[in-house]
């Protein structure tokens, strides 16, 4: 592709009209769960079309119709306007675009303003483009939309490489006190009966466990005072659904003492990377001995037994991930307006992200704020336990 003969760019309104071009795209490289088309298929069909999303798939590709570029984006009425965003919602924790091997680098950096100024030209109107948690890599090559309004995002994401042997990776994390007072804390358990690490295999008891996770994860929103999205029938139909269809990118597991189920967790198995996304627990007498503790270090055992090469926790900045992850990734933010009325919500809302950066960084105000939100109940995306 020369300067004489610029990519070609459509909009595509259904699934149905991308998934050909979707899925040859995802064939061709190596990208998040979070942009595959099944994913994203099922989160619009149970969340996004409850939510007023519409669908705004932008497909750029090369003169001789080669896919270079897929944006899986929608547009939403919010409160402040018409606002394009990538689709996934909340449940997906790394967005933005597919691209192809073949994408010339020059359309990934100084080539791209012009062409998302001629996107936004065929896109129906929107307000503002609110594009967050993008990460600057993607298959290993620059996500394009730094080139645009690009901030950091308040919240990172945390991964840890693992060894095939998991006695090495543990003693590698772990000093001797720790791993003694992981051992206590089992038997502690154990004082109330057999504790069993299930991995779930049949549609049959993934119903049950995931109706066990949904109670345990909605009690967890309420404590912290945020918005309970399992409350919500259209998510928990995401995650039912996924978990239905795709069992071989879906790993649901809990720990279990006889058919109590004392903690559970929804991941991702993909690419030998293992994404850690729903953690839950039972809160109860047996909280105090860390059931959810303990399923993460028998998810993290059998990771390393199962050749997962990353074992990735996601967005968000707790405290544990100090003891595993050695690793971090920036994700970043994009408010790119969309009309006049626009530029006015744009900076509004990097307002609000700058202030929200700082109370994060504040070891003093950030459990002030956290004690705050509970007592309000406050609408807004948490990190995970």
């Amino acid at each position: 592709m020369t300067a004489r003969t610029p990519p070609r760019h459509r909009v595509l309104t259904s699934f149905a009209e991308a998934e050909v071009v979707w899925r040859q795209l995802e064939s061709l490289t190596p990208t998040f769960p979070f942009q595959c088309f099944d994913w994203l298929e099922s989160w619009h069909r149970s969340i996004g079309l409850g939510e007023g999303v519409e669908p705004a798939l932008v497909l750029v590709e090369a003169q001789d119709g080669a896919p270079l570029l897929l944006f899986p984006m929608g547009i939403q009425r919010r409160i402040l306007g018409r606002v394009l965003a990538w689709m996934g919602g909340e449940l997906s924790d790394y967005l933005g675009p597919l691209i192809s091997p073949a994408c010339p680098e020059s359309l990934l950096t100084r080539d791209f303003p012009a062409l998302w100024r001629s996107i936004v030209s065929a896109l129906p109107p929107f307000t503002y483009a609110h594009l967050e948690r993008q990460p600057e890599l993607i298959s290993g090559r620059p996500n394009p939309f730094r080139q645009l309004d690009w901030r950091e995002n308040p919240s990172r994401s945390h991964h840890t490489a693992l060894d095939p042997s998991w006695k090495t990776y543990y003693h590698s994390k772990s000093s001797s006190r720790t791993r003694q007072t992981d051992r206590r804390k089992q038997r502690r358990l154990e004082d109330s009966g057999v504790v069993e690490f299930e991995i779930v295999r049949t549609p049959e008891r993934a119903d049950a466990v995931l109706a066990t996770l949904f109670v345990q994860k909605s009690r967890s929103y309420q404590e912290l005072g945020v918005e309970d999205l399992f409350a919500q029938e259209r998510y928990r139909a995401f995650i039912t659904d996924l978990t239905r269809r795709q069992p071989d990118l879906i790993h649901l597991t809990c720990l279990r003492i006889g058919d109590r189920i004392l903690a559970a967790h929804w991941g991702l198995l993909y690419q030998r990377r293992f994404y850690c996304l729903i953690p839950t627990y039972e809160r109860s007498e047996l909280t105090q001995h860390s059931p959810g503790s303990l399923l993460r270090l028998r998810l993290l055992e059998w990771a390393c037994s199962s050749g997962v090469e990353i074992f990735d926790f996601t967005v968000g900045d707790e405290p544990y991930k100090e003891r595993w992850c050695e690793a971090s990734m920036p994700l970043y933010d994009g408010l790119l307006p969309g009309s006049a009325w626009g530029h006015v919500c744009a900076a509004g809302l990097h307002a609000g992200s700058a202030l929200k950066r700082r109370l994060k960084a504040s070891p003093a105000l950030f459990p002030m704020v956290v004690k705050v939100r509970a007592a309000l109940g406050g609408p807004v995306r948490v990190d995970k336990e």
